[in-house]
């Protein structure tokens, strides 16, 4: 894909150098997560790639569709006009493994000092939740591991910074490593039992608003977690307040609502995002969204 040669023609602002562009990338502003300053990145040459280093990758197809503002139709114009043949060889990354242990130990104490400071109980997420820290040392270090299960099974897990100071609050074991592909689930669905659904955006903003509440982990979601949040007869789509996410949520509620599915956006009218809501702000929308 000559991915330099588009964003000249198509005046898409690109940046090779400076801070946030490592050597044999093309930096982008992600379209996803409302970045100013070059965080997204195109490969200048070898596999067709999509990764923001803030909010993680994404499709490569999509991203180019973002990024243009074009409808599909003419999105797959333009790969057709700039393609030397590496979308087309490249392969879908697949889950390979067939059995997962769990890495960490029990929550650290600077584990637990970041959950109460966003008003969670850590011993109740240790036990529900199975969540588990990682120290000073590791590719995991200083993380609070986030088990995905399914049908009871470990087949993925996620790790969250517990400092703020890492450049990725969010690592993602990889797809290859994993039992399924994340991006196939929707984290907590075990804990649904109704025939309507919450839809968040990240673990701990599934966490944050109980039983009965999904993530899609990111505000791209796959035609997989499409389908799935399809099968309910109502979604509650619960993302982020900014502007990006809320852009997002509107394009989820137009896919799942072709599937049949009743799909409300909701405005909490709250200018921090789930995860970080009080007891009080959680209890009173899951009473007025009757979630209990």
């Amino acid at each position: 894909m000559n991915i330099l040669n588009l964003l000249k023609d198509k005046s898409i602002p690109f940046s090779l150098g400076g801070k946030n562009v490592g050597q044999g990338w093309i930096g982008v502003c992600c379209p996803y997560c409302g970045d100013s300053s070059f965080h997204g990145a195109f490969p200048m040459s070898g596999v067709p790639v999509f990764t923001c280093f803030k909010c993680g990758s994404h499709p490569y197809k999509e991203t180019i569709k973002e990024l243009l503002d074009v409808s599909w139709s003419e999105t797959y114009f333009v790969l057709k006009e700039y393609d030397d043949g590496s979308i087309n060889t490249f392969e879908r990354k697949e889950a390979q493994a067939e059995t997962l242990e769990m890495i960490g130990e029990p929550l650290n104490d600077i584990a637990k000092k970041y959950l109460k400071k966003r008003g969670f109980e850590p011993e109740y997420l240790e036990i529900k939740y199975k969540l588990r820290s990682v120290g000073m040392v590791g590719d995991w270090k200083y993380r609070i591991i986030i088990p995905l299960f399914y049908e009871g099974r470990l087949v993925s897990y996620i790790g969250r910074d517990y400092t703020n100071q890492q450049e990725l609050r969010y690592k993602n074991l990889s797809i290859e490593k994993s039992v399924i592909n994340p991006k196939n689930l929707l984290y907590n669905e075990q804990f649904v039992k109704k025939d309507f659904v919450g839809v968040c955006e990240g673990p701990f903003d599934a966490i944050k608003m109980g039983d009965g509440f999904v993530a899609t982990l990111g505000t791209q979601v796959s035609e997989e977690q499409v389908r799935k949040i399809a099968i309910y007869k109502k979604a509650y789509i619960l993302f982020d307040p900014d502007k990006e996410a809320q852009k997002r949520a509107l394009k989820l509620a137009e896919r799942i609502s072709v599937l049949g599915c009743k799909a409300i956006i909701v405005d909490t009218e709250l200018n921090h995002d789930p995860g970080d809501m009080t007891k009080e702000e959680v209890k009173n929308l899951r009473t007025e969204l009757d979630f209990y």
